[in-house]
Formats: C-alpha cells, sequence, structure tokens
C-alpha cells in the first residue's frame, strides 16, 4: 500500500472508519472477512481494538485495500508507530 500523506490512527479511530467504509460499500464484516481470507472473529476483534494475533498489521492492510481506506496506518496504542 502506497500512502503519501500518511496519518498515524489508533485501532479504535481505525475500527470507526472500517465501519464507515463498510457502510459506504454496503457490505458488511463477514463479506469483509471471506474476501481477504481470514475469519470474522479475527476482524471484528481487531476492528474492536482487540489485537489478538501478531500478524494484525497485515490483516489491517487487506481491510484497507478491499475497503479502499487508503491513508490509514494503524498503530497498536502499547506501540508507538514508526515514523520515518
Amino acid at each position: 500500500m502506497s500512502v503519501t500523506n500518511e496519518t498515524f490512527v489508533g485501532l479504535q479511530e481505525w475500527g470507526i472508519e472500517v465501519r464507515k467504509a463498510c457502510l459506504d460499500k454496503s457490505v458488511n464484516l463477514h463479506t469483509v472477512s471471506e474476501a481477504i481470507g481470514h475469519s470474522y472473529s479475527a476482524i471484528t476483534s481487531l476492528i474492536s481494538g482487540r489485537v489478538v494475533k501478531t500478524n494484525y498489521l497485515e490483516v489491517a492492510k487487506k481491510i484497507n485495500e478491499y475497503l479502499g481506506i487508503s491513508v490509514l496506518h494503524i498503530y497498536r496504542p502499547d506501540v508507538p508507530p514508526h515514523i520515518p
């Protein structure tokens, strides 16, 4: 994902953007989970801010790509973002 104007947000704010994008595209989280190849429970846990897998960033990027969310770069609240 190539983004020139990155905005760093926490998981909670990102989850809100994901839900807005789902509404805009008239898709639900089951559809998203099937499309990106991850379980519904993993998706909802991540969107709710409960990171349960070490590959959460990879999953978040897939969600971003599927929903067309291109200006968000996700970081865990307990891990500061890498700012180049």
